[in-house]
């Protein structure tokens, strides 16, 4: 306590240093704290999904979806997944009378199944919704069921009016629950509907594949396995199948790898920053230092050790840094909303 006291007054004694090297310290710590606070979010743990290392795309390379018989054909002989579906974008319109135009998607139950999550309210699609005849169900996003239906909490079974068609809400997404999808980007998709997949041409290329692989097995083991089969699809059916390789993707890999690379260069600027003010900081106290050698010279030939005189000043820069850490923290919490404000929709 007599050091804290001692490191106190000599920074009320020089209040013009102490704001200058406190401020240093915030703006270098703040900076670099908000900014990992969003590539922390963005790039490092983007996805609230179970695993979600083990999530994946499967798709044709370059960058073209799979045909329903593809699709099928890898469901059939693949090993390396525990869950593979497929879906696709739509537009629709939701509501009577002044219907609410909004994004949804039209998937397989395994599709939802791959993200890990269970349902806030009722249940996933399954494979019987997929039948031909089977009653038109829906399972809606949190946000939806807030914002148009009240949060009722008996929505499950009632119906809605999607596309002109009465559609029953089998269950409602978590809060946190985002469909992240490589291709249409920047949409939030609100309402799941079965996908029912009947025929279909391998020339017809509009169903975007998803996956969870196993437990155990590699991405790079993943996409070595859809490639085999995507060769002997290739040499069964040369007409459709010549150009489309297979690959398989990791979720990160798919929708982040660009922008973990700016990211990157980013964070290493106010890394440099945060260099900069330390530096900047530790050049003012050797200076201050210099400038006390008169005292420090007093205060040892009075008879104090060494090693106090060395804890004094230690505790005095100690507090200097713990002031600036403070002022630092609010500068980051604000700092990070300004990110957030700034970073566009994946």
């Amino acid at each position: 306590m007599n050091n804290i006291n001692f490191a106190l007054r000599q920074i009320l004694k020089n209040p013009g240093f102490a704001a200058i090297a406190v401020l240093t310290l915030a703006l270098g710590i703040g900076a670099t704290t908000a900014l990992f606070s969003v590539a922390r979010a963005v790039v490092l743990d983007p996805f609230p999904f179970p695993s979600s290392d083990r999530i994946v795309y499967v798709r044709s390379n370059p960058g073209q979806p799979l045909s329903s018989p593809d699709f099928k054909d890898i469901r059939e002989q693949n090993q390396s997944f525990e869950e593979f579906g497929v879906y696709t974008p739509e537009r629709l319109n939701f509501g009577a009378g002044k219907p609410e135009s909004l994004y949804g998607i039209r998937c397989t139950a395994s599709a939802l199944r791959t993200f890990g999550m269970q349902p806030a309210l009722g249940r996933w699609l399954t494979e019987s919704d997929e039948q031909e005849g089977a009653s038109p169900v829906a399972v809606i996003s949190h946000s939806l069921w807030i914002r148009s239906l009240g949060g009722d909490p008996g929505i499950i079974g009632k119906t809605l009016r999607l596309d002109g068609r009465d559609t029953t809400v089998v269950g409602v997404m978590p809060l946190e629950f985002e469909f992240p999808s490589p291709w249409y980007k920047g949409h939030d998709y609100e309402l799941w509907r079965p996908l029912i997949l009947v025929g279909g041409s391998r020339g017809g290329h509009w169903l975007l594949g998803v996956a969870r692989v196993k437990e155990g097995v590699s991405v790079a083991a993943a996409d070595a396995e859809i490639k085999a089969i995507g060769a002997r699809l290739t040499a069964a059916y040369p007409d459709t199948n010549s150009n489309k390789p297979l690959i398989v993707r990791s979720l990160w890999d798919e929708l982040l790898i660009e922008t973990a690379s700016r990211m990157k260069i980013l964070f290493g600027a106010v890394c440099l920053l945060l260099l900069v003010a330390c530096t900047n900081v530790a050049s003012m106290l050797l200076a201050r230092g210099s400038q006390r050698q008169g005292e420090f010279g007093v205060r040892l030939a009075l008879g104090l050790a060494r090693r106090k005189l060395v804890r004094l000043v230690l505790t005095e820069s100690l507090l200097l840094g713990l002031l600036g850490s403070a002022l630092g923290v609010g500068i980051a919490f604000w700092g990070a909303a300004a990110f957030r404000q700034l970073i566009p929709p994946t």
